[in-house]
């Protein structure tokens, strides 16, 4: 691997040639800001690949006689040139007021210039970055995602200020969302308002920053409406019967027995989400009056204020899973259960992206564990959090205990759970008629 030697300026443009700036589409470029030995490094969001990268001049290569060029290097560069003008005034503006400055203080003021152009993509990689490294990875996918469609569909995005992004751009870039083909993703509704929700999250965070101004807001009363793009999908659970079959016959394999095991505990523990049953230690049960609990909060809701912890009784469903572990699965550090495998530091984005790996296997493995038991349905860990839920409703419990039990922020979250009678309920009432 190629070995990285950074200049000596007080900042410069570098692509880092490891296995932490890199993904699907190449090597992280990032800034290096440094000064008398202190050194911070910001990802532009930008990725490429070393050929496409000239580290004299500091710009993508544009030669036409390179081959695999970067697509979008001609804007790229103006937008490094742009940034390079804004670094070379804070290091002006520093001399002619005399500052001794600091890494941080030349950062603060980098970060506090950028948003005063109210560049609508520098906004979005900035908090993209804050959130990943305050652990709150999902927030941070969802709005990258978010950033990545519309520069996807818009190649002047680098440029736009947030009074650009109004109704009718709004309106075009859920067209080009539902649009199959070229540069179209043919996305379903809910899929477009995941995005939109995105997109008016940090329009939102923009506007409290003030870097909007008045007038051009392009959601709430007279905007565009995400409500009406969203659909009610089938309500997917398992039937009494098929989890019957689930619950009492072992699997083929070891690895599917693992599997189905891990499927009943978070069935049993209130339709657990898997990332919260991956992250459950021992530290996590805690010892009341009338016997042991775990107590957790919510991955998705542990930072909303809002957000309570939930208390699992252990009875003997879930004391025989947590036994089962114990002696026949591989336990890492003070995890519960067998789905972290590799020690990573805790909140990391190496065990954020590990879990999401080890999620898929496990659905993977129930895929085959429903063809195996002749269940005509595709069994995921969600599924399981739905059945949970259907399971609760068909035994009368209040819809308010539900809500508590899943640690739903909004018993209209519950609802959309709950909303759909069983088919069997239906049915039987149109025998009255």
């Amino acid at each position: 691997m190629k070995k990285n030697v950074e200049k000596k300026e007080p900042y410069h443009f570098k692509v880092w040639e490891n296995d932490n700036f890199f993904n699907a589409e190449g090597y992280t470029l990032n800034l290096v800001i440094r000064k008398k030995g202190a050194r911070k490094v910001i990802s532009t969001g930008f990725f490429t690949y070393p050929h496409q990268w000239n580290d004299d001049n500091e710009l993508f290569v544009t030669d036409s006689r390179v081959k695999d060029l970067h697509p979008q290097r001609n804007e790229i560069n103006e937008w490094l040139l742009l940034k390079k003008v804004e670094l070379n005034k804070i290091l002006t503006d520093f001399d002619n007021q005399k500052i001794d400055w600091t890494v941080d203080q030349f950062i603060d003021a980098f970060l506090n210039n950028d948003i005063k152009t109210e560049k609508v993509y520098d906004y979005f990689q900035n908090l993209v970055n804050t959130l990943r490294e305050n652990a709150h990875y999902g927030l941070a996918s969802q709005y990258f995602w978010t950033c990545h469609n519309m520069h996807k569909f818009d190649s002047k995005l680098l440029k736009r200020v947030w009074s650009e992004i109004d109704k009718k751009y709004v309106e075009h870039f859920d067209s080009q969302l539902a649009t199959k083909g070229n540069y179209g993703k043919g996305c379903a509704g809910n899929t477009r308002a995941y995005y939109h929700k995105g997109l008016r999250a940090v329009y939102n965070r923009a506007i409290a920053d003030k870097c909007v101004p008045e007038g051009t807001y392009p959601y709430g009363k007279k905007g565009f409406k995400i409500s009406e793009l969203e659909e009610e999908t089938p309500k997917r659970y398992i039937r009494s019967n098929d989890f019957a079959k689930v619950k009492e016959e072992e699997a083929i394999n070891k690895y599917r027995e693992k599997t189905r095991k891990i499927f009943l505990f978070c069935y049993f523990a209130y339709g657990m989400a898997i990332r919260d049953a991956a992250l459950i230690k021992k530290d996590n049960i805690i010892s009341l009056e009338d016997g042991d609990y775990i107590s957790y909060k919510r991955i998705k809701t542990e930072h909303n204020r809002k957000s309570k912890p939930i208390f699992i009784k252990i009875n003997d469903n879930l004391r025989e899973q947590l036994k089962w572990f114990e002696n026949n699965t591989t336990l890492v550090g003070d995890y519960l259960l067998p789905i972290v495998s590799i020690d990573y530091e805790a909140r990391s984005l190496k065990l954020y992206k590990h879990i999401t790996y080890r999620n898929r296997r496990i659905n993977i493995l129930l895929k085959g564990i429903a063809k195996d038991l002749v269940i005509d349905m595709n069994i995921t860990t969600h599924v399981n959090r739905h059945t949970a839920a259907m399971r609760l409703k068909g035994m009368s419990v209040p819809r308010d205990v539900i809500t508590e039990m899943f640690g739903h922020m909004d018993p209209n979250t519950t609802a959309t759970y709950l909303d759909s009678f069983d088919h069997a309920i239906t049915a039987a009432a149109g025998n009255v008629l």
